[in-house]
């Protein structure tokens, strides 16, 4: 300790006295700021000497727990000595238990004490720094004892007890249940703990603890704080968490997709016709193969997610009829049928064919069937398709039918 009485000599003069007594203030204030802010640690440069506690070392478990049997005498000493805020009957259970962990402290370990046997007495050391040329082996304890968690190190070479560090004893987070049927929330924490929820604005939500440590409330949605606290610990810890409480979860609902009742489509196509036709002379007939280009206006209408009807206008250009045949190289058609959604993006429809229907001169080869399959060009709304003709009442000769290729826009 200080004695500010000799930071002031005699001095004659009042003034002198004074200035004398600031300086010598200032100096005693800084050495004891300094001695409290900078604690020396002393270099502990070997162990196993003649103040270890057990001679020889251990190298087991079983061993360690013998010397706490054995010399449980001088373990309290030292603990006595050291003014350990903890009660070796605790120490001494986790020793017992062979609860703890081999582990290496290189040089430069800092232990708030360190246990020694001197003069046949167990001591503390305070403050000592492992100064050796190597790390030493030692077993790593933790007790938790007087509401603190305290980290102790047993050297295997001289079995000289070590204070590493404490800290408060935890306190479990709260476990919050939020029941997704009703606004009601449970939350428990450990058994003989307090527990206290508060609103938003800090009012205490009263309601009694039941007997697993749980609490249990009505709330309305919002922000909410539990805290739960060991009441046994002076200045214990508190751990808290935070709630955010949801009202009642709606029933889901279910869109039902009802289907367009009209999807409107505009469709262009290019195809190879083969057909038998009249010649000029009335008599005889050509075989025709033409290329043919068009285009359709249709519509769709949906009788449920998989089956629609159509219905289509539409127009051709032929080129490479022969020069002698009796008919025109243009012409308007109409189809109507029903179609298929085979798979997500997959269709196919099935119909009859009016062919030249502004052709005055009607023969039998202007009805036809078709059938077509296609599908969606990625999510554009646009669909390819290709499409089967055949003509003069669906006999399906190798020359009277047409096969296209075309690209359809729905205007969903």
């Amino acid at each position: 300790m200080i004695d500010l009485a000799k930071c002031f000599p005699p001095l004659a003069s009042r003034q002198t006295m004074i200035r004398f007594a600031g300086i010598a203030t200032l100096l005693c204030a800084f050495t004891w700021s300094s001695n409290v802010l900078a604690q020396e640690y002393s270099p502990l440069n070997r162990l196993g000497t003649n103040e270890a506690i057990c001679v020889g070392g251990i190298q087991t478990v079983e061993e360690l727990q013998a010397v706490f049997v054995n010399d449980s005498e001088t373990i309290a000493e030292v603990l006595a000595n050291s003014a350990w805020q903890g009660d070796k009957s605790d120490l001494d259970a986790v020793i017992a238990a062979g609860d703890f962990v081999e582990k290496s402290y290189e040089p430069g370990s800092r232990f708030l004490w360190m246990g020694a046997r001197r003069k046949n007495t167990g001591v503390a050391l305070p403050f000592r720094e492992w100064a050796g040329n190597e790390a030493f082996v030692g077993y790593e304890i933790k007790v938790t004892s007087q509401c603190q968690v305290h980290t102790l190190v047993i050297p295997k070479i001289c079995c000289n007890l070590a204070l590493l560090g404490s800290e408060p004893e935890p306190v479990a987070e709260p476990l919050v249940i939020v029941s997704p049927a009703v606004e009601s929330v449970n939350i428990c924490t450990e058994q003989g703990n307090d527990l206290a929820v508060f609103a938003e604005d800090g009012t205490r939500i009263e309601s009694p603890l039941d007997g697993n440590g749980c609490w249990s409330g009505n709330v309305a949605a919002g922000n909410y704080l539990a805290r739960a606290t060991n009441p046994h610990c002076s200045g214990a810890s508190t751990t808290e968490s935070f709630i955010v409480a949801a009202p009642a979860t709606p029933e889901p609902v279910i869109q039902v997709h009802k289907p367009k009742k009209i999807i409107v489509y505009l469709a262009g196509f290019a195809g190879y016709e083969a057909r038998e036709r009249p010649n000029v002379d009335g008599i005889s007939t050509n075989n025709d193969a033409a290329t043919a280009f068009g285009v359709r206006l249709g519509a769709l209408s949906p009788l449920n997610d998989t089956y629609s009807l159509f219905g289509q206008l539409g127009t051709y250009t032929l080129f490479g009829l022969n020069d002698d045949t009796d008919w025109s190289s243009r012409g308007v058609f109409v189809d109507a049928g029903f179609e298929v959604q085979l798979t997500e993006r997959g269709f196919m429809g099935l119909g009859m064919s009016l062919w030249n229907i502004d052709n005055k001169d009607t023969h039998n080869d202007d009805v036809g069937y078709l059938i077509y399959g296609g599908g969606d060009i990625a999510d554009t709304g646009s669909q390819w398709f290709v499409e089967g003709r055949f003509f003069k009442e669906a006999e399906l000769r190798s020359r009277n039918n047409m096969l296209s290729l075309g690209i359809r826009h729905l205007f969903k």
